[in-house]
This record gives structure tokens, C-alpha cells and sequence, in this order.
């Protein structure tokens, strides 16, 4: 059964956003995000050792290009998608440290893979969109969601 660390994501991921690329992110309900995703990019990142899982995560391709532009200095409208991409799979392996560090502590060991980028985003945010244990957000308006999957009992763990 999957544990609920909604509250630890809702903490960790403006967090993060804002300190590496100065994006202002804030949960969000269902009702405010759109039911689809015409153009964006879905990343995982999976998770060995202490726990076994991943962390998905499925953003427009919008907040990518200003988090691209954000990393590196450049303008938004000038990110290629590859570099935009790219950008989500860094914040993707940020968020997972940061995450498994809140939910476990420093203790317990994990291997992180690097991150990979998914096929179809219109069908990985039509999943996460309709799961449970997703995590929404708006992030400088553009929707932004985070679903960590974790198969071991942290508490034991930590």
C-alpha cells in the first residue's frame, strides 16, 4: 500500500523550485488543473536500497523552459525541448534527495538512477491526474505534478 507523504511534498517542492530556479510553486487542487497535457515532458526517477519506488513527475513545457532558462541563464523562448527536458530530469533528482531525506532521514541508504524521460506525457499526466496520491501544484501558473511511490515501511527504515 502506498504511504501518503503529501505533506512532506507539498513542503519539499516549492522549496526546491524556488531555490533552484527561482520558480514560486503552490498546491493545488483537481478542479484548478487541466483535465490534459497538449505539450510537456514526464521524468522518473527510481529508487533502490532502503525502500524500493520512483518519483514521477509530469509538467507542462512551459515551467521546463523557464526552469531550462532559469539553470543556465537564457531566455525562455530560447530553450530547445531537449534542454527543457533536461531541466525537469535535474529538478526531478534534486526533488528525490530531498524528499527521501524528509520522509526517511539520513540514516537509511538509496540508490537513485538517473532520471529518465517518460513516453507520451499526455498519458503520464492523464495517470497521475487521476491518482490519488498525486501531488498537484501551480508553478508560476503552469501545472506541475509529483507522485512518489515508495514499496518499503519508512518508519522501519529511518
Amino acid at each position: 500500500m502506498p504511504h501518503d507523504h503529501t505533506e512532506i511534498i507539498q513542503e519539499v517542492v516549492p522549496e526546491v523550485l524556488e531555490q533552484l530556479a527561482f520558480v514560486f510553486a503552490d498546491p493545488a487542487e483537481a478542479d484548478e488543473l487541466p483535465g490534459g497535457l497538449e505539450q510537456g515532458f514526464a521524468v522518473r526517477v527510481k529508487i533502490n536500497g532502503a525502500a524500493t519506488g520512483s518519483l514521477t513527475v509530469v509538467s507542462g513545457r512551459d515551467i521546463c523552459a523557464e526552469l531550462a532558462a532559469n539553470l543556465t541563464g537564457d531566455d525562455p523562448e530560447d530553450v530547445e525541448p531537449e534542454s527543457a527536458e533536461m531541466a525537469l530530469m535535474e529538478l526531478a533528482n534534486v526533488l528525490c534527495g530531498q524528499l527521501l531525506t524528509r520522509v526517511a532521514g539520513v540514516e537509511p541508504v538509496f540508490d537513485l538512477e538517473a532520471p529518465t524521460a517518460l513516453d507520451s506525457p499526455p498519458e503520464q499526466w492523464q495517470a497521475l491526474h487521476d491518482n490519488e496520491w498525486t501531488v498537484a501544484f501551480l508553478a508560476d501558473d503552469c501545472p506541475f505534478l509529483v507522485l512518489l511511490e515508495l514499496s518499503a515501511d519508512l518508519a522501519q527504515a529511518a
